[in-house]
């Protein structure tokens, strides 16, 4: 009959197991059988939003820009059987399938500034509109999305509201600022009529690290998105030089930046 050999939980590393054999008169000496355990990362468990309720309606005033307003976001908590890995939540937030990871932090609530909610409606070309926001955690080796996602409605017509004089006359992408940049860049374009939008980010290579926009409704105006340095996992991208490059029609522009840390 085979040996059977239980380590403790999560154990790994050579294990010697001390083996005699009898036949029933005699006991042979003992000798070791090393087994060699391989660790097997434990995957994070599932978790859930919980506020704010999803369908909150949030009306963004200046005086709440000025007086540095915040919407707390919480979330249950994750779990992780490897006790010594530490689990990092990021919260991303979005619209239009178009999303980004605005805060890492190992604690299950957050505070999100208003500045933050009416930043990214600017940089969608809205001024209110439904923002998606969802959680996913990490323990540096496998990543778990909430098991839900929320919307919030979003009113900053008080601070984003549009002077429809103010239309570019032809298309144009311009050069970021800051560039070198360190982790966060703006990126200004000019969109002389209502259009869609496909803005992406590419390494030296020319592989696609980021896109900011796909195939994105706009309308006309001088525009512009911050890029926080990040890959669509929401992982800080190394230092180097990338190509960011626009399609708005039929008009098409490459330029270059360069990530400095």
């Amino acid at each position: 009959e085979g040996l059977v050999v239980s380590p403790n939980p999560n154990y790994h590393g050579t294990l010697i197991v001390p083996v005699t054999v009898s036949d029933g008169d005699t006991v042979s000496a003992p000798f070791n059988l090393n087994i060699v355990v391989v660790p097997v990362n434990d995957t994070p468990l599932p978790f859930n939003l919980l506020t704010p309720e999803s369908g909150t309606e949030i009306m963004v005033t200046l005086m709440d820009i000025m007086n540095n307003t915040t919407l707390e976001v919480s979330w249950s908590s994750s779990f992780d059987a490897d006790e010594e890995d530490q689990l990092i939540y990021s919260i991303k937030l979005g619209a239009f399938g178009e999303d980004t990871v605005v805060v890492n932090t190992p604690d299950t609530s957050v505070n999100i500034t208003y500045e933050l909610l009416v930043a990214t409606l600017d940089s969608l070309g809205m001024n209110q509109g439904d923002l998606i926001w969802t959680v996913f955690v990490s323990d540096g080796i496998d990543t778990v999305d909430a098991d839900n996602q929320f919307s919030i409605h979003v009113n900053a017509v008080d601070v984003l509201g549009i002077d429809e004089s103010l239309i570019p006359e032809v298309y144009a992408l311009h050069q970021n600022y800051p560039n070198p940049f360190n982790p966060t860049t703006k990126i200004k374009y000019d969109l002389p009529e209502n259009t869609h939008v496909t803005l992406v980010i590419y390494d030296i290579m020319g592989r696609q690290v980021q896109t900011l926009f796909s195939n994105h409704y706009q309308e006309a105006g001088y525009r512009h998105v911050v890029w926080n340095g990040q890959d669509r996992f929401g992982k800080p991208l190394a230092s180097g030089m990338y190509f960011y490059r626009i399609q708005a029609g039929d008009f098409i522009r490459v330029r270059k930046m360069v990530l400095l840390k």
